[in-house]
C-alpha cells in the first residue's frame, strides 16, 4: 500500500496591493471579489494590483468567485485572450491600447493574458491578466493580477471557478 500525500498550499488574496508567491508545491490562488486585487492604478504607472511570482502552469490553479457585482456560475466556462502591447508607458495607455473587451456572464469568464513592452514593462509590470466584469471596458470592477517574468503564458485549465 503506498500512502503518498500531496500537499496543497492555499494562498487567498485580501484587499490591497500583495505580493503572492508560489511555494513549488501545488499552490492555489483564490481571489473571492474585484476588491482582491482591482484593476486600479496610482499616479499612472504604481502599480496597485496583486502580483503572483512562482506561478506554474498546468500545476498551480488561480481560483475565481466573482468580479464586480458578477457571480460566477460554478459551470463557467473560461475565454482566454491573449494580447501583446508595446510601447505601454501608463496604465492610461494599457486600457486604451486594450480597448473594447468581451463583457463576462456568469457562464461565460472573459479572461485577458497581457504580454507588455514599454517603460510600464521596465517598472516591473510585463506581464498581466485581466478578469473582466460584465462590461466592456477596464475598469476598477475587474480584476488585475501581475504575474512575474518568470510566469509562463497562463492557460484555460489554470483557472477555476468557485462559489
Amino acid at each position: 500500500m503506498n500512502n503518498e500525500i500531496t500537499w496543497v498550499n492555499v494562498i487567498e488574496a485580501s484587499s490591497g496591493l500583495e505580493n503572492l508567491s508560489g511555494t513549488g508545491d501545488v499552490d492555489i490562488f483564490e481571489f473571492h471579489s474585484s476588491t482582491d486585487s482591482a484593476a486600479t492604478i496610482a499616479a499612472d504607472t504604481t502599480r496597485t494590483f496583486d502580483s503572483i511570482s512562482n506561478f506554474a502552469s498546468n500545476i498551480d490553479k488561480i481560483q475565481l468567485d466573482s468580479v464586480g457585482t458578477l457571480d460566477f456560475s460554478t459551470d463557467a466556462v473560461v475565454t482566454l485572450n491573449q494580447r501583446s502591447l508595446t510601447d505601454v508607458d501608463t496604465f492610461t495607455e494599457l486600457a486604451s491600447q486594450l480597448g473594447t473587451l468581451s463583457a463576462s456572464t456568469a457562464t461565460t469568464v472573459e479572461i485577458y493574458d497581457i504580454n507588455i513592452t514599454g517603460l510600464l514593462a521596465d517598472a516591473g509590470t510585463n506581464h498581466i491578466f485581466v478578469v473582466n466584469d460584465n462590461d466592456t471596458s477596464l475598469t476598477a470592477d475587474d480584476l488585475m493580477i501581475g504575474l512575474t517574468a518568470s510566469s509562463p503564458t497562463i492557460l484555460n485549465s489554470d483557472f477555476d471557478i468557485i462559489t
